[in-house]
């Protein structure tokens, strides 16, 4: 990568700024703002989520150092990998949903 290549990063934080902008202002947004219940109900959902997935990368290492013998790693993997997946799609819908409430002024 050539150093003129970085420059190209410097725009970055303006794109970022004009989505957050363009999401604030749309319909969504004004509903998540106004509604009191669904920013806590998706903050939950997300630490949930967070907490399911941790929680299957843990039960795959536990078996991978050993420390359960229960299962083959290949039976382990394919029980906790799906947890992880969804795991992962609940926290970037969740996550949009509480980007969406994040108004101009950046308090969030």
């Amino acid at each position: 990568m050539r150093h003129n290549d970085f420059g190209a990063d410097a725009n970055w934080g303006n794109e970022m700024e004009a989505i957050a902008i363009w999401l604030a202002g749309t319909t969504a947004s004004g509903v998540i703002q106004k509604t009191l219940w669904v920013i806590p109900v998706m903050q939950t959902i997300h630490i949930l989520s967070i907490a399911m997935v941790l929680s299957s990368v843990v039960m795959i290492e536990f078996r991978v150092l050993g420390l359960t013998s229960s299962r083959t790693i290949e039976q382990t993997a394919h029980r906790f990998v799906p947890w992880i997946f969804g795991g992962v799609v609940v926290l970037a819908l969740t996550g949009g949903v509480l980007n969406l409430k994040k108004d101009n002024e950046g308090d969030g």
